[in-house]
């Protein structure tokens, strides 16, 4: 077979490309393509070593740092989503067309992308384009204009970047968003494929003291309320764990896999889907930072669908949160038998993965 190559065009934060490249390196396997997956390296050495976490192996993963440096022009950073909006309008059509550019000189033919939540156009109509996220971009900005003077965002920037979303969805193949979803809270159904959550069953079985795991946000957004969360729960004498770059000075550092421990109660973190997702598949509840305004919108809204649907609670400083987020266990398990009856089974990347390959590879699909 010819050389398959699978873009993966990604957002901002960990879990877009851990997402992706899962995706991809269980496409490639099932299908046998051997493909090459071409991942912008956007994170330094922390992006390798998360990804190092995932997956049983990168030999064939590129990490393309001046892909990396052309995308992160239009990757959230962590500022005021105002501004971060303002350099999308800037430098969209410039951006797209230099990564169009360099996919064609580095690789020749692109197979494939996968679309996790980013802007990006990959600026052809030529190859297969699979969106797979948490919300549309154009819903997202929808919604956002809605909340604009709570959020204190510009309306004139959310409907420009709406345009620009709306502009490039039409070019993807097929739209995959998980039943429980960043607006889920109004039980809002987007055109799409709804999915279990994307994330996998795991094992721990090592003993730990029992306690919770903190997770830190591939943004930035909201370390020092984390650190100041750990050192609570360390104070109330629970085991605190927490990620192996965090660098945050306090916990034990586990991979994130260490959420399956019976031992560990439930998740701190920033409301991103990753993390919700996680925790929807090991039975845990999420305790949420507050939103933060000038943080992604997103976040904002995964808050909303986390209360409403019962998967956590919000930090907001109460004494009894650990008990309030106990509380939560028979909503998780309720959703849990829901997705099940629906979908029969909680995973949503092997379930993504037998779309693509029975939709577009027919004659090569091995999967039942």
């Amino acid at each position: 077979m010819d050389e398959y190559n699978i873009f993966i065009n990604i957002t901002h934060g960990n879990e877009p490309y851990i997402l992706g490249t899962s995706i991809a390196s269980e496409l490639s396997s099932n299908l046998e393509l051997d493909a090459k997956i071409i991942v912008p390296h956007l994170f330094g050495n922390r992006q390798m070593s998360i990804l190092e976490e995932n997956l049983c192996s990168l030999e064939n993963v590129v990490l393309d740092k001046e892909l990396g440096d052309i995308q992160k022009e239009l990757v959230f950073q962590g500022e005021h989503f105002n501004n971060y909006m303002e350099r999308v309008i800037e430098n969209i059509d410039t951006v797209g067309e230099q990564v169009s550019e360099h996919l064609k000189r580095e690789y020749g033919n692109i197979n494939l992308e996968l679309n996790i939540g980013s802007i990006i156009p990959s600026g052809t109509k030529i190859w297969k384009i699979y969106y797979v996220f948490p919300v549309k971009n154009s819903d997202l900005m929808e919604w956002t204009l809605k909340e604009k003077d709570y959020l204190g965002l510009d309306a004139r920037s959310l409907r420009r970047i709406k345009k620009i979303a709306l502009a490039s969805e039409p070019t993807q193949k097929r739209c995959f968003i998980p039943f429980i979803h960043s607006l889920s809270f109004e039980n809002f159904e987007p055109i799409a494929i709804p999915t279990p959550p994307l994330k996998r069953t795991k094992t721990w079985d090592e003993p730990l003291e029992k306690g919770v795991y903190v997770m830190l946000s591939g943004t930035g957004v909201g370390g020092e309320r984390a650190k100041s969360f750990a050192e609570k729960m360390e104070d109330e004498s629970y085991g605190v764990y927490v990620p192996k770059w965090s660098g945050i000075g306090i916990g034990t550092p586990l991979t994130p896999d260490a959420i399956f421990s019976k031992d560990i109660f439930a998740v701190y973190a920033r409301a991103g889907f990753g993390t919700i997702w996680q925790c929807q598949v090991a039975g845990k509840p999420l305790i949420s930072q507050p939103y933060k305004i000038g943080d992604s919108p997103e976040i904002f809204f995964n808050i909303k669908t986390i209360e409403t649907a019962g998967l956590g609670v919000v930090d907001q400083g109460q004494e009894d949160i650990m008990a309030q987020a106990l509380d939560k266990i028979p909503s998780i398990e309720s959703h849990r038998l829901d997705i099940m009856a629906r979908f029969g089974t909680m995973d949503g990347l092997d379930y993504v993965v037998k779309d693509i390959a029975k939709k577009s590879h027919k004659k090569h699909f091995k999967g039942s």
